[in-house]
C-alpha cells in the first residue's frame, strides 16, 4: 500500500532570504515518479535563469511575493498564487526587484522517450506559455442573509398587527437591529456579486443565518434588560 507523505513549510517561520540571493530545497523527494519539486525563495535584486532542455518540462507555482517572469522575450507578472507552465524547450528568467521577494514551487518533470514523442506529435499544444492567477472563490452563502431578512420582515408585519408593539420603543429597537443585520448581509453579498447565489451546503448556510439572527435577538434582549434596570420610568411608547 502506498503511503501519502506530508511536508509542511510554514512561510511565516522560515528564515528570511538575504537580499540578492536564492535558496532552494527539494521537498517530497520521489513522491511523484519522474517529478522533482523544489521550494525556491529569491530575495531581490536577483535574476533566476533556467536554460531550456529537451528532457524536462517546467511548471512554476508561485506562493507569495512579487516578480516578473520572462519567457521567450515576453514579460509577465508573477505574484502570489500564480501558475506558469513554461513552453517546452524554452528558456525563462524570473526577475525579482530590489526589496522584493518571491517564494514558489518549481515542478520539473523528467521526460522519457514516450513523453518526448507525445510532445513532438502535438508541438502546438506545448509551444505557448500558460500563466494565470489562481482563484480560490469563497463559498457563497445566500441563505445566511435571507434568514435575517425574513426575520426582519416577519417582525415588521407583527409590529403592524399588534397595537402594543406599534408604539413600543423596545420593539422599534428590535426592528432596527434586524433591518440593520439584513441590510449588512445584502450589501456584503451584492458587493461580492453573490446576491442570488446559493452555497454548496444549504444546512451550513441556514445555521449561519440562524446564528446571526439569534445574536441580534440576544443583543436586543440585553439592551432591553439594561434599559429597564435603570429604575427610571420614561415613556416606553412612541407617540
Amino acid at each position: 500500500m502506498n503511503t501519502l507523505k506530508t511536508e509542511i513549510l510554514p512561510l511565516a517561520e522560515r528564515e528570511e532570504v538575504p537580499a540578492g540571493s536564492i535558496t532552494t530545497k527539494v521537498i517530497l523527494p520521489n513522491e511523484i515518479e519522474g517529478v522533482t519539486i523544489e521550494f525556491v525563495s529569491i530575495g531581490g535584486p536577483f535574476q533566476f535563469r533556467a536554460l531550456s532542455h529537451r528532457g524536462i518540462y517546467d511548471v512554476i507555482l508561485s506562493l507569495n511575493g512579487d516578480a516578473v517572469i520572462e519567457i521567450d522575450g515576453k514579460e509577465h507578472k508573477l505574484g502570489g498564487k500564480f501558475i506558469a507552465r513554461i513552453p517546452y524547450n524554452k528558456n525563462y528568467i524570473i526577475r525579482v526587484g530590489k526589496e522584493n521577494e518571491i517564494n514558489f514551487l518549481r515542478l520539473v518533470k523528467i521526460l522519457d522517450k514516450n513523453d518526448i514523442d507525445a510532445i513532438l506529435s502535438k508541438p502546438d499544444d506545448h509551444s505557448y506559455d500558460y500563466i494565470n492567477r489562481l482563484s480560490f472563490n469563497k463559498v457563497s452563502k445566500m441563505v445566511c442573509y435571507a434568514v435575517t431578512t425574513g426575520a426582519a420582515l416577519i417582525h415588521g408585519i407583527l409590529r403592524y398587527k399588534i397595537p402594543s408593539w406599534k408604539t413600543s420603543v423596545h420593539q422599534m429597537w428590535l426592528s432596527l437591529l434586524l433591518v440593520g443585520g439584513a441590510l449588512f448581509g445584502v450589501v456584503d453579498h451584492l458587493w461580492n456579486g453573490e446576491l442570488f447565489l446559493f452555497g454548496g451546503n444549504l444546512v451550513v448556510d441556514l445555521l449561519l443565518g440562524v446564528t446571526i439572527t439569534l445574536v441580534i435577538f440576544i443583543t436586543w434582549a440585553i439592551l432591553v434588560v439594561l434599559d429597564k434596570s435603570k429604575g427610571i420610568s420614561p415613556s416606553k411608547t412612541l407617540n
